[in-house]
């Protein structure tokens, strides 16, 4: 059975997300909570002789930990989502006030979906459910049987259990996945705080499950997102097509020129499929990027932006075609 996720967004979220097919990261200390995964949700004062040795300063020591921590959550991307998608309060906080929309994902699938170094720690996202609980009371860091990177990563104030929130958490993303959101690539400013970028991880679009519409939706943006949809819908059906018109073509080489032959052909064509067709463009392929007009513009601004796409490659499929259709039948 589908495990499926939600994402609450605002209307312009949701068409970026839906029209780029990719997953917005937030660096873990620009969240609406500020003591979302901060350091001092866990106690460092304890601090064992062990550790002194006898002649380390204790402040110098609490101070590293702090620090240690610190840096553990400004390198520290996450996702958030929700099991439930029927939260009134979290359509009015995060759908601005019931105007945007709800995206159930197939979490299972959006890990398949993980491109090449995405992380540069780990190879995908890790899955963390949140866990809920009072933060004055600290564990100490020195006495406990907690994953303490975990903790700092998965602890919410008992306040924020109406969200039910389940974490995709990234430390250190890969730069070249980085981007700036709409709303920044309109801002004439030089300098940005590196905390301050996005990271977006590519989909697939078997990934995005169901839509869910707020009760506020304008009537135009519904149409928008239900054409945005339909043409990840479309381009699904294409991708069956293709891999059924492979498949066919294959069986059709299997009768003309023997076993032998077909196999090396298949070899060959598999690891095309996984060098060249894997889903991601070199950012030399890319066309130099444009400042978006409007809020409808699907662009993300970054000079190495990578694009995703659940497709195979049309000429490589062509040039099968066209091969097999015209291989000479053996000799018998």
């Amino acid at each position: 059975m589908a495990h499926i996720l939600y994402k609450y967004l605002d209307i312009i979220g949701a068409k970026c997300m839906i029209g780029n097919q990719n997953l917005q990261f937030t660096n873990a200390s620009q969240l609406n909570d500020p003591f979302d995964c901060h350091p001092k949700l866990i106690d460092y004062s304890n601090v064992p002789n062990t550790k002194l040795q006898g002649w380390i300063p204790k402040e110098w020591w609490i101070d590293k930990e702090e620090n240690d921590a610190l840096n553990l959550r400004n390198d520290t991307w996450l996702c958030s989502l929700s099991k439930i998608n029927d939260s009134l309060l979290m359509w009015s906080h995060y759908c601005y006030n019931h105007k945007g929309i709800c995206i159930g994902l197939d979490i299972d699938k959006v890990l398949e979906s993980v491109p090449p170094m995405f992380g540069t720690i780990y190879l995908e996202p890790l899955v963390l459910d949140v866990q809920y609980q009072d933060i004055i009371e600290r564990p100490n860091a020195y006495h406990t049987t907690k994953d303490l990177f975990s903790y700092q990563w998965q602890t919410k104030a008992k306040e924020w259990e109406y969200e039910q929130e389940v974490r995709l958490v990234i430390p250190k993303p890969s730069p070249i996945y980085a981007a700036f959101t709409p709303q920044q690539a309109k801002l004439t400013k030089e300098i940005w705080d590196w905390r301050e970028i996005r990271h977006y991880m590519p989909l697939k679009g078997e990934c995005f499950e169901s839509i869910y519409f707020g009760v506020n939706i304008e009537q135009t943006e519904k149409e928008k997102i239900n054409d945005k949809n339909n043409n990840i819908a479309d381009m699904l059906r294409i991708v069956f097509f293709m891999w059924r018109l492979l498949f066919l073509l294959s069986l059709r080489f299997l009768t003309k020129c023997g076993y032998a032959t077909f196999s090396i052909v298949i070899i060959n064509v598999v690891i095309t499929l996984v060098t060249f067709s894997d889903g991601t463009k070199k950012p030399t392929d890319l066309a130099p990027p444009k400042k978006p007009n409007n809020d409808d513009d699907m662009v993300i601004i970054i000079p190495c932006e990578l694009l995703y796409k659940n497709t195979l490659n049309p000429s490589l499929i062509s040039l099968s075609a066209l091969l097999i259709l015209i291989a000479p039948t053996p000799d018998k």
